[in-house]
């Protein structure tokens, strides 16, 4: 912390060649204590100006011809304690103190002083709204992030149970990310309940409908999740990052399934695929998020069965690295 800055500092003498006088051994009366704070200085001000978050004071100078000369400049947003006593301003300011009173004794700096608290009032306020908006921005990230994780590995878990002969040591894996690998640990949103452990039993039974069932109800609670939020506790302010959370969870959800069915062999459908364009394209103009819906559509082309992992993973990549800018 900055401390207040000395107002009257001194100045060191050098005592070379000077005679020394010899001192008393006893002394019979204390010696007189100086005055260690010496009252505040004030400025006096003609006239000052408020503009665009700077505060000016300024003094009248020439006998003849006046002229305005600037005393002190302040940005309130550094103005760190402001006092109105008597018709004068104390400023505290980059850790120094400063006094000021008008030239006219029948004028007074309380218009100034409430304007000032006003403007800090107010300073604050925007600091506190954007933080709140920056934790806000990484929650929602952070939840997508993790989310994302979990839709993955469930449309992996129905690619695979779609094969012609169903590896159930791979549905297992699957199975053991899909569990072991959810955590929430963001506690200013609403807990997503997700009953995993449902398609694990299902995989261990090694029961297809059931399995599919399961991984279907994981991905539709994803979805309403997200659709639902804002809860009631949430302001109006935040709308927008909630939109564009929701929103980048749809796309990814009908990407997915997009990949889905280029896997599993069926034909492409025009309307879906328009229908993805749309919704990315929606995206890309409400969001800071940028994708390239040419490298989308290429690397969909190029997915053709179950054992393109490496096309799937880079079109979910290519998903996943613009979260971050939602």
């Amino acid at each position: 912390m900055t401390t207040i800055a000395n107002l009257n500092p001194f100045s060191a003498v050098l005592l070379f060649g000077r005679k020394k006088e010899p001192r008393p051994i006893t002394q019979t009366s204390a010696p007189e204590k100086t005055e260690s704070k010496q009252k505040l200085k004030s400025a006096i001000v003609g006239k000052y100006e408020l503009s665009e978050g700077k505060l000016t004071f300024y003094v009248a100078k020439g006998l003849f011809k006046k002229r305005w000369n600037v005393i002190n400049e302040f940005l309130v947003a550094e103005i760190t304690n402001v006092d109105n006593i008597g018709n004068g301003l104390i400023i505290t300011w980059n850790g120094a103190t400063y006094s000021f009173l008008p030239q006219k004794k029948s004028e007074s700096f309380r218009g100034l002083y409430d304007q000032i608290l006003g403007l800090l009032a107010e300073q604050q306020q925007t600091k506190e709204k954007n933080q709140k908006e920056t934790q806000l921005k990484a929650n929602l990230t952070a939840v997508l992030n993790a989310t994302l994780s979990t839709v993955d590995l469930t449309f992996d878990i129905l690619i695979r149970l779609n094969e012609t002969r169903v590896n159930w040591q791979t549905l297992n894996g699957y199975s053991d990310k899909l569990v072991g690998g959810v955590s929430w640990t963001v506690q200013t949103l609403p807990p997503l309940n997700l009953e995993l452990n449902r398609i694990s039993d299902a995989i261990t039974k090694e029961v297809p409908k059931e399995v599919s069932k399961e991984a279907l109800s994981v991905l539709k609670a994803i979805y309403n999740y997200f659709n639902n939020l804002p809860n009631k506790e949430d302001t109006t302010e935040n709308s927008k990052l909630f939109e564009n959370a929701k929103n980048t969870m749809t796309n990814y959800l009908m990407l997915n399934d997009v990949i889905f069915a280029k896997v599993t062999g069926q034909e492409d459908d025009p309307e879906e695929l328009a229908a993805l364009e749309n919704a990315l394209s929606k995206l890309i103009d409400e969001s800071n998020i940028k994708i390239s819906l040419n490298d989308i559509a290429s690397s969909i082309q190029k997915t053709k069965t179950s054992e393109d992992k490496v096309e799937v993973d880079y079109i979910r990549k290519i998903f996943r690295e613009q979260i971050v800018l939602l």
